[in-house]
């Protein structure tokens, strides 16, 4: 933050995905891939030297290997 001693970074990513092969649509049993993750990093200089809070926060289904 300008004029500050503080640094804060908000970061964070959301994936989707489907198999759109026949029988593996959206009619399909298996619900497509979809997840998210939120993270915020704050750091500030203090007497004691630099303080940092890293918090993140993730939410969804992540398939692994990517989709088959």
């Amino acid at each position: 933050m300008p004029g500050g001693a503080s640094c804060i970074r908000v970061s964070g990513r959301v994936i989707a995905g489907s198999d759109l092969r026949p029988g593996h649509g959206a009619g399909a049993s298996s619900p497509p891939v979809i997840a998210g993750r939120l993270a915020i990093d704050n750091r500030a200089d203090t007497d004691l030297g630099e303080v940092r809070t890293f918090v993140r926060i993730g939410n969804g289904q992540r398939q692994r290997g990517g989709l088959d």
